[in-house]
């Protein structure tokens, strides 16, 4: 969900939908390199990686199934835009299924949005 509000003083916000995996080879080169070398620490961060988002694809499917609410996704190659009744994206972020961007005060957008991006991680 993404607006932008008429009063100063507030910005943009998005509900984001973020998978931890990109490229399974980059990935893996990733954790190896966190690892420093130790393929089976490496094995072991990556899968963990990959449960996180598998719990958040199927806490999502639970949400929309069992509240009935229709939700809005737009995913391109390295992003997912979630959009929908407010409340409802406020609670999937309070159950870290998505992470909330908010994008910074208005007043102070130049049209550039590089280092106005404030991630607020939840989980």
């Amino acid at each position: 969900m993404s607006f932008w509000l008429g009063r100063k003083g507030m910005g943009m916000i998005d509900y984001k939908l973020y998978l931890d995996y990109f490229k399974q080879g980059d990935d893996l080169c990733h954790y190896l390199d966190k690892c420093n070398g130790n393929t089976v620490e490496a094995l072991e961060l990556h899968a963990c990686a990959l449960e996180e988002s598998i719990r958040k694809l199927r806490g999502m499917a639970s949400y929309i199934r069992d509240n009935k609410v229709e939700l809005v996704f737009e995913a391109d190659t390295h992003n997912i835009s979630v959009d929908g009744p407010t409340e409802h994206l406020k609670k999937l972020a309070e159950l870290k299924l998505l992470d909330v961007v908010n994008y910074g005060d208005d007043e102070d957008f130049d049209g550039d949005f590089d280092g106005l991006v404030n991630e607020e991680k939840l989980d």
